[in-house]
């Protein structure tokens, strides 16, 4: 891993070295390779942060594969990010994968996220809100804007354009 962060590694010497560590046994170094690949990208980036994303056995290493998958800014891994933020029971695999339907800034993951709106966990929401914000969706303000009153600070935060911040009352 210290290896890839040389900038001069070629991507074909970078490539076999993650494709090694996606199959480490442990947990961070699968990790840092799927994160790698999302900040290096390579000419098979997507396919192996997919696959990761779909069949590591570990949360952290699919949450680190979705957020990788957002700064590689491939729109071809919209399915797979809807997939797993329907699909996967994991918080933070749904909080990244929300996180990098927003990075990907595309159109049609609205639909998804107003999906995430209606979650039950609260990070979830505020992140979809987010996202929703990076996508330029006006069309979508209704929904958001019922998220003003939240119990939830940061949600009321994010759904509160202009003005100042809230800050909690202790």
């Amino acid at each position: 891993m210290l290896e890839l962060q040389k900038e001069s590694m070629p991507a074909e010497d970078a490539l076999p070295l993650l494709q090694m560590a996606l199959q480490d046994q442990a947990e961070q170094v699968r990790g840092m390779a799927a994160f790698a690949l999302g900040i290096k990208p390579l000419p098979d980036s997507l396919t192996l942060l997919v696959q990761t994303l779909e069949s590591d056995p570990d949360d952290n290493v699919r949450a680190m594969a979705a957020g990788a998958l957002g700064y590689l800014g491939d729109r071809q891994a919209l399915a797979a990010l809807s997939h797993v933020l329907l699909k996967d029971t994991n918080w933070l695999v749904q909080f990244s994968a929300t996180v990098a339907l927003g990075n990907l800034r595309d159109p049609q993951a609205i639909d998804i996220l107003l999906t995430a709106l209606d979650s039950d966990r609260a990070l979830v929401q505020e992140a979809a809100i987010m996202a929703l914000g990076e996508i330029g969706s006006v069309a979508q303000v209704e929904q958001v804007l019922r998220f003003v009153p939240a119990p939830d600070w940061m949600i009321r935060k994010r759904s509160h354009r202009g003005g100042p911040p809230v800050i909690p009352i202790l």
